[in-house]
C-alpha cells in the first residue's frame, strides 16, 4: 500500500512539473495577427474574401464607406437577408451559368480591421460538386467551389477580380 502512494505521490508531482515548465500563451494576439483596434490612427483595411469558383480564384475586396459606423449589435440590420441574397445571386450570375443551383450556406456580419465599421458576407456553394476526368482517366476534385461577396449596409457590394487556376494537389 505504500508503495501505491508513493507512486501517486511521484505522479502527480510529475505532471505538476511538466505543467509548471511550459511557456503559457500570452491573453494577447501576437502582433503580426493583427487586431481591431477602435480609435487607431493606422489606414483602415479592407475587408477581403478568397472565392473558388470554376475551377478559378477570385477574391472580394470591400472598404469601410464609414456607413454603418453607428451600428451596434442590438439593433435591427440596415438590410434583410433576402435583400443581401438578392446582390450576391446577381454577382453570382456574372460567374456562372447555373446560379439557381448554389445554396446559401453562410450569412455573416463582420466588423471591418481597424475600423468601426460593419459589413455582409454571404457564401453560397453549389448544390453538387463537380467531378472531372483527366487524361488518364481517373477523377480528380478541382478546389471546392464556393462563392463570398462582401457587400456593405448600404447594399453595395465588394469588387471581385481575379480569375487564375489554382494548382491541384494530387
Amino acid at each position: 500500500m505504500h508503495k501505491y502512494k508513493l507512486l501517486l505521490i511521484g505522479s502527480v508531482l510529475s505532471c505538476a512539473v511538466v505543467l509548471l515548465a511550459q511557456t503559457l500563451p500570452s491573453t494577447l494576439p501576437p502582433r503580426e495577427h493583427g487586431s481591431y483596434s477602435g480609435g487607431s490612427s493606422s489606414r483602415p483595411q479592407p475587408a477581403r474574401q478568397t472565392s473558388c469558383v470554376g475551377g478559378k480564384v477570385y477574391c472580394c475586396y470591400l472598404e469601410d464607406s464609414g456607413g454603418s459606423a453607428g451600428w451596434q449589435p442590438p439593433a435591427p440590420l440596415p438590410l434583410g437577408w433576402a435583400k443581401v441574397e438578392e446582390i450576391v445571386r446577381t454577382e453570382l450570375r456574372k460567374l456562372v451559368q447555373d446560379e439557381p443551383n448554389w445554396l446559401v450556406t453562410d450569412f455573416r456580419v463582420s466588423r471591418f480591421e481597424r475600423s468601426p465599421g460593419w459589413y455582409y458576407a454571404i457564401t453560397l456553394k453549389p448544390e453538387i460538386e463537380r467531378i472531372t476526368l483527366t487524361p488518364a482517366i481517373k477523377l480528380v476534385n478541382e478546389p471546392p467551389q464556393s462563392y463570398t461577396l462582401l457587400v456593405d449596409f448600404s447594399g453595395t457590394p465588394g469588387k471581385t477580380g481575379g480569375g487564375a487556376i489554382p494548382k491541384v494537389q494530387q
